[in-house]
C-alpha cells in the first residue's frame, strides 16, 4: 500500500523492518512494479537501493523496465537500467522493450526511445512475427523514431513472416 501511494518514508520503515523488497503478488508483481505503473520515482530508487530484482518477471513474463516503458517515464527507464535492467530482455511474444517503446509510443516515448538505443538496445532484433522497431516505428508514422533508428543503422531489408519490410 505504501508503495502505491508513494510513501517513501513508510516503505522505508518497513524495509528496515524486514519487509520483503522482492514479494510477488499472485500475479507476479511486486511492489517495483507497483512503484513504477504509479510513477513513484523516488520510492522506485528505494526499492532498488534495497536489492529490489531489476528484472524479475510476472506472470506475463513482464519486466519492471517493460512497465517503466509503457508508462512513458525516461527517468524511470534510465534508473532501472542504470541498476541492471536488461535492455534486450523479450516479452511473452518477443518484443525487446525498444519495441515496446515504440508501439506504446506517445510523444514522451521519444525520450525512452533514445535511453534504449544509448544503452545498447539491439536496433535490428526482431520480435513478434519477426518485426523490428522500424518496422512498427514506419507502420505507425512516427517519423522522428524512424529517422532515428535509421542514423542508427536500422536494416531496411529485413522482411518479416508475412514477406514485407519497413517500407
Amino acid at each position: 500500500m505504501a508503495v502505491e501511494l508513494g510513501n517513501e518514508k513508510i516503505v522505508k520503515m518497513l524495509l528496515d523492518h524486514l519487509a520483503n523488497v522482492n514479494y510477488e503478488n499472485q500475479l507476479g508483481i511486486t511492489p517495483l512494479i507497483h512503484s513504477i505503473l504509479h510513477r513513484h520515482e523516488r520510492v522506485v530508487k528505494l526499492l532498488l537501493e534495497n536489492g529490489a530484482n531489476v528484472n524479475s518477471r510476472n506472470v506475463f513474463n513482464n519486466t519492471p523496465l517493460i512497465y517503466a516503458i509503457r508508462s512513458g517515464n525516461a527517468r524511470i527507464v534510465k534508473l532501472l537500467l542504470e541498476n541492471g535492467a536488461d535492455v534486450n530482455t523479450k516479452d511473452s511474444f518477443w518484443n525487446t522493450p525498444l519495441m515496446q517503446a515504440i508501439e506504446t509510443a506517445t510523444k514522451d516515448h521519444f525520450d525512452v526511445v533514445e535511453e534504449l538505443i544509448h544503452q545498447n538496445a539491439i536496433i535490428n532484433a526482431q520480435g513478434k512475427n519477426n518485426r523490428t522497431a522500424l518496422m512498427i516505428a514506419a507502420e505507425n508514422g512516427f517519423i522522428r523514431m524512424v529517422k532515428l533508428l535509421l542514423k542508427k543503422n536500422a536494416k531496411v531489408t529485413v522482411k518479416d513472416n508475412y514477406n514485407k519490410t519497413a517500407l
